[in-house]
């Protein structure tokens, strides 16, 4: 799937999958590394989703603002 294609809530829930993999302690060392390389990139999808969101409703409450 690509970055720019998966949604807040998918990459959320990859993230989420990623947790509970990690916590279980049944996987082996090499695939805990990359179940937590998968949840970085996941993490960062979520916050750059985040960021956008919260950018856009600053520049619509400055908007606002600036009405008045």
């Amino acid at each position: 799937m690509e970055e720019k294609q998966i949604s807040f809530e998918e990459a959320m829930s990859q993230l989420e999958d990623c947790i509970k993999k990690l916590e279980s302690g049944q996987i082996k060392l090499e695939e805990a590394f990359d179940v937590f390389e998968n949840g970085l990139k996941y993490a960062h999808i979520c916050e750059e989703r985040l960021t956008k969101i919260e950018t856009k409703d600053l520049l619509k409450l400055k908007q606002k603002l600036q009405k008045y």
